[in-house]
């Protein structure tokens, strides 16, 4: 799940490897995550730490951690703690990014734990491996501040003053890593075009205003595609407003290779079931839909080469099976199983009657931490 949003942190966070967090209130309760490679090859050279913390659909706030060059792998004990105040209890999910020094996430895991108040929970967080560095489409990159605020227009109401520069009706704010003239990185008005969201492209001039042409060469992926700014999941489609998906929600990080901007994207409304594996569940180019965290949260994304594993095959994360499948821990094994539409209601029990398992005697089941979608079983 791409994840990252501006909030303000309200509890403690602190992190054996060294934290950086701030209180506005003292917590009372706290959930210790223990970090661990999803497999046996560790995740070296680990500059920072990103905790995104939610209950349900909402989001609580982020947390930096300074990871000082750590290595992440199934042996070392990398531990950090979060804490929460009195008014906060309930079913919180934790989504983990690690970076390295040049601002790309370099591994990633979700998982879910209960708090109550007054006391100290545990959970281990499964980091899979995988670069991801997208770069701006439209311009080269080079060095700016991290997670920082840029000069120049809005990219995400690009004719609004706000920002002190107005662009065109038809004009696209663009983040400029690094503008032609050598100058520091900023936002600047150019000539848009007509892609939405979603559009392939080849640079910003072919994106609508409030969008970007985008890169996942760096994934793996030859395809540039139109992506919304974004500052709320309010910007971005809704429910049951086209797509295949659940909806789309304002987290998909802006980088460039050596800074991390402050800016979102909008994640992609697809279809994560198996049964629009095929046509790789509406995403543009060479992307696939895939579900990589719980909350019903599915993007389009680049599938990593380990995306390999089939229905009832043994994975060790979301990374191991193929696109419509998920990496579910059944007893003590965890298996590749197909995703299914479930829409489950309040007594978990699924409702909807459309058939969408590939393997004849197998039905949709209610999946753990979500609603409209299941797995096949």
């Amino acid at each position: 799940m791409r994840s990252r949003a501006s909030v303000i942190a309200i509890a403690t966070a602190t992190l054996a490897l060294g934290g950086l967090g701030a209180c506005s209130e003292s917590p009372v309760s706290f959930v210790v995550l223990s970090l661990q490679s999803a497999t046996a090859t560790p995740i070296p050279g680990v500059d920072k730490i990103r905790v995104s913390v939610a209950k349900g659909q909402t989001q609580m706030r982020v947390l930096t951690y300074d990871g000082k060059g750590a290595t992440i792998d199934q042996v070392t004990m990398n531990t950090l703690s979060v804490g929460f105040s009195s008014g906060e209890s309930g079913l919180i999910t934790f989504d983990v990014d690690v970076m390295n020094a040049a601002g790309c996430t370099v591994g990633h895991g979700t998982t879910s734990k209960d708090i109550a108040v007054g006391a100290v929970a545990t959970a281990t967080v499964a980091l899979a491996a995988g670069t991801i560095c997208v770069p701006d489409g439209g311009a080269p990159d080079s060095g700016g501040p991290e997670g920082g605020v840029l000069p120049g227009c809005d990219p995400v109401n690009p004719s609004s003053t706000s920002a002190g520069t107005m662009c065109t009706a038809t004009q696209t704010c663009q983040v400029n890593c690094m503008p032609a003239s050598g100058a520091s990185p900023r936002n600047e008005c150019t000539m848009g075009g007509s892609g939405a969201p979603g559009a392939t492209c080849n640079s910003n001039a072919d994106c609508q205003p409030g969008t970007q042409c985008f890169n996942y060469a760096v994934t793996g992926c030859a395809t540039k595609v139109c992506l919304r700014f974004c500052n709320t999941n309010q910007d971005c489609a809704a429910f049951g407003a086209g797509g295949g998906g659940p909806g789309s929600f304002c987290e998909g990080p802006v980088m460039c290779p050596s800074f991390l901007t402050a800016y979102n994207t909008c994640t992609f409304n697809c279809d994560p079931r198996a049964a629009a594996a095929a046509t790789r569940g509406g995403c543009p180019g060479a992307l696939a839909c895939v579900m990589p965290g719980s909350m019903d949260q599915v993007d389009c994304a680049c599938p990593e080469a380990t995306r390999t594993k089939r229905e009832n095959e043994a994975c060790t994360g979301a990374a191991d099976c193929a696109p419509g499948l998920l990496c579910n821990m059944m007893g003590t094994t965890r298996v590749c199983r197909p995703i299914c539409r479930c829409d489950a209601n309040a007594a978990g029990t699924c409702t909807n009657t459309t058939p969408d398992c590939p393997t004849t005697g197998t039905v949709c089941r209610p999946l753990t931490n979500n609603t409209i979608y299941g797995i096949c079983l």
